[in-house]
């Protein structure tokens, strides 16, 4: 059997777990630059709030219903995350860490689910505040659906998916599928598939034809058969990206090729993290896409480069070529980023003989390992900026009580 953990709420939670007052109480995450929601309380849930929405269209509920708001703090719920994967990890000797708020476990051998699955729960609960759901199934998928009952239908937030349970099938809907997105939701209505059950009951070759072999595996699993394992070891990122809001709409080239040239630092610095080059770069840049709604507003520019790399300085300079092709002075921006793929080992590159692919591996080891030590951007690449003149809209960012000694959590005794 396998268990999925998923932390309820999560954004919302950890910012929960340093401030009593806030139980009970509605509370929403933000986006970078304080955009949108991406992360709800079950009050907030409860108020009609959506994920995705943009900010400025709610702040009447927002200060109608006194609801609690904050500027997102990924270094704050990346450390929790590593706490709360760190103790499934302890309890189970195999487990994948599937997001920063899942991870799957092997419970092979374990004879008693439910109460297992509740001491998982107690655990986390107990050391690190953050509550979680745990559902148990035979396959990823099974316990991805034990998962949403335990979460919608359970009392204690625990669910164990059995053939005595095959009946629920009925209730719950084909789009709370894993791996099943908007498209293939759409199609399988088309044909009448309204629930798990429906699903469950076509045939084989029917979904292989309509939805390839990743929909087959995804049927046969629901069906009890494991098609997908743990990966207690993941495999490296068929792609990376890094993309970021502006605090205010800007046309100015110098701010934009700026943002451009971070972005790309961060990628070749997540490649050399993962021990990988890339050959394929993109570059978008996004309009605000509510002044013209029926307007293209994303703007998006690719190429090969000569060889596979994870050099900053390669991947700047294409980076930079590529802004210049579709930059517009005339336009405003409200959103630039990359995306590398065409991923690979660095140990299984072909090697250029007229170009040396590492000639600056031993300057970037130095500059990783200053940066990973005292802080990114510690040291900067001069296309960067010398100064930070765009600066995140973060008006409400609760303190990094985990990860920074001079915001550590206080408590005054009387």
């Amino acid at each position: 059997m396998i268990a999925l953990t998923d932390c309820n709420n999560f954004y919302a939670s950890c910012e929960r777990v340093f401030d009593p007052k806030l139980r009970n109480k509605p509370i929403i995450v933000l986006s970078n630059n304080d955009g949108c929601v991406i992360a709800r309380s079950n009050e907030a849930k409860s108020l009609g709030i959506k994920m995705g929405e943009p900010v400025f269209k709610i702040k009447k509920i927002i200060k109608e219903n006194n609801i609690y708001t904050f500027s997102s703090n990924f270094a704050l719920y990346g450390d929790m995350s590593n706490r709360v994967m760190s103790i499934v990890g302890q309890m189970v000797p195999k487990f994948e860490v599937y997001s920063i708020d899942e991870s799957f476990a092997d419970l092979t051998g374990i004879d008693d689910l439910i109460h297992f699955s509740s001491k998982i729960k107690k655990n986390i609960l107990k050391c690190t505040g953050i509550p979680v759901s745990v559902g148990v199934g035979k396959t990823k998928t099974l316990s991805k659906i034990a998962n949403y009952i335990a979460k919608k239908h359970s009392e204690n937030g625990v669910f164990i998916l059995d053939s005595n349970n095959q009946k629920i099938f009925k209730k719950i809907s084909v789009s709370k599928i894993w791996g099943i997105g908007n498209s293939h939701y759409r199609m399988l209505r088309s044909y009448g598939v309204n629930n798990l059950n429906d699903f469950i009951n076509l045939n084989e070759n029917w979904v292989k034809n309509k939805m390839t072999i990743t929909g087959l595996k995804i049927l046969q699993e629901l069906k009890g058969i494991k098609c997908f394992d743990i990966e207690s070891n993941p495999k490296n990122k068929k792609s990376i990206s890094s993309t970021r809001s502006f605090p205010n709409e800007i046309s100015d080239y110098k701010l934009i090729s700026e943002a451009i040239s971070s972005h790309a630092v961060k990628c070749s610095k997540k490649l050399r993290d993962e021990n990988s080059c890339a050959q394929y770069i993109g570059i978008l840049l996004c309009k605000n896409r509510f002044k013209n709604p029926n307007q293209n507003y994303k703007i998006y520019k690719s190429m090969i480069m000569e060889k596979h790399t994870n050099d900053s300085f390669e991947i700047i300079k294409n980076a930079i070529y590529l802004l210049k092709k579709i930059y517009n002075k005339n336009h405003s921006y409200k959103k630039s980023g990359i995306i590398v793929s065409n991923i690979k080992p660095d140990d299984q590159i072909q090697l250029n003989l007229l170009s040396d692919n590492f000639k600056n591996e031993k300057l970037f080891k130095i500059v990783d390992s200053i940066n990973n030590d005292m802080g990114n951007n510690t040291i900067k690449f001069l296309s960067q900026g010398l100064q930070k003149k765009i600066t995140k809209k973060q008006n409400n960012l609760s303190p990094s009580y985990t990860t920074k000694w001079s915001e550590l959590l206080k408590v005054y005794c009387n």
